[in-house]
């Protein structure tokens, strides 16, 4: 069964949301904090926490990737997906860096010894074009260096690329559900404990196979709790200070207990469907690309001389102006989309194999 628009709608709202988070974590908590205690407390809080959202993409992705796949678990859904994947992330990707290149050639970025501690490992390389085809077409997706990078957020590249393609080789690897399930909980359980971010995929994938029981009633109870523990869990985790393993495991578990309460309370799932999440979801991988430039090339001028209130109203226009920029950016965005899926559709035709001549054991629903 074709899951229902409201899922994808939903999910695209919460990722929205988190695209959102990223940018004011990065703006008020860690750029251009306006005071002490957004140095130290701001970030603790769902909406600014970026290392949290940054998790919270990681399982919607494989929330998103797996659902096409249940619903048609076929060969050619495998292929369609994964040989997609690429084109979807590598034309905005490359897009960004160009432009950042273009910058970079016009002499914007601030000189080193200039910039606050934050941005100082940022653009320090030689702009030529041979490091811009080979960083924004390769280097981003498969050897990612910070020293390189053309934006700080790039770095979730490599593992959205790899992850989403392990979520996929899972799906087509494990057909028997009751085999799927054994095997995916083992992984995401090692991942957890040696703190991988690759964990979040395989939990998606997870969450993908019970998202009608989750949002059927069958969480209506334990929802409320796993949307609160998801919320306040960053701000009781240091609180607290169960130190090493548990401190990690504490700290990963909340963005996943966010998501599952999301799923399985239908106000939630209402609100991150309204026009307001949908026009967020629209904008989040643009808004999530190109705020780093954004606060680089613009903000580090702006802030210069402000603190306190004047700060604070920096801030507040950098917020403005990314959200413009990913606007302004989203039809790049959607080009990504649409070549991708011409790409897939290619593929999966061209190569798609035919289910009935494979020997495997049937899938289990």
């Amino acid at each position: 069964m074709q899951p229902p628009v409201e899922r994808l709608a939903f999910l695209d709202g919460l990722r929205g949301w988190a695209a959102l988070a990223v940018l004011l974590y990065h703006v008020f908590a860690q750029g251009f904090p306006p005071n002490a205690f957004a140095i130290s407390e701001l970030s603790k809080i769902v909406l600014f926490n970026g290392p949290y959202a940054v998790q919270l993409f990681f399982a919607i992705s494989g929330v998103s990737l797996s659902l096409p796949y249940f619903a048609r678990p076929t060969a050619q859904t495998f292929v369609r997906l994964a040989s997609g994947r690429y084109f979807r992330l590598a034309i905005p990707v490359f897009a960004l860096c160009f432009l950042v290149q273009i910058a970079m050639l016009a002499g914007w970025p601030v000189p080193v010894d200039e910039r606050p501690a934050v941005f100082r490992e940022i653009l320090n390389f030689d702009p030529t074009w041979g490091h811009l085809l080979g960083f924004g077409l390769f280097d981003v997706f498969l050897q990612y260096d910070k020293t390189q990078t053309y934006a700080g957020p790039l770095w979730t590249m490599q593992i959205e690329f790899t992850g989403s393609l392990f979520v996929l080789l899972l799906l087509f690897l494990l057909p028997s559900r009751r085999l799927r399930i054994g095997a995916c909980a083992l992984l995401a359980a090692i991942l957890s404990a040696i703190g991988s971010d690759m964990a979040f995929f395989v939990i998606g994938l997870l969450i993908a196979g019970h998202i009608g029981s989750l949002s059927a009633g069958g969480m209506r109870h334990l929802a409320p709790i796993a949307l609160f523990c998801g919320v306040v869990g960053p701000i009781l985790v240091p609180a607290l200070r169960l130190g090493g393993f548990m401190d990690g495991f504490c700290t990963m578990a909340a963005p996943v207990l966010l998501l599952i309460g999301v799923i399985g309370t239908p106000a939630m799932r209402g609100f991150l469907s309204n026009r307001v999440s949908r026009v967020l979801g629209h904008l989040s991988f643009p808004l999530y690309l190109v705020h780093g430039p954004i606060l680089f090339l613009l903000g580090i001028r702006m802030a210069v001389g402000q603190q306190g209130l004047g700060l604070f109203m920096v801030d507040c226009g950098l917020v403005l102006m990314s959200i413009l920029a990913a606007a302004a950016f989203a039809p790049v965005n959607g080009l990504g989309i649409a070549i991708s899926r011409r790409v897939g559709r290619v593929a999966s035709a061209r190569f798609a194999i035919d289910p009935s001549s494979i020997s495997r054991p049937a899938q289990k629903r």
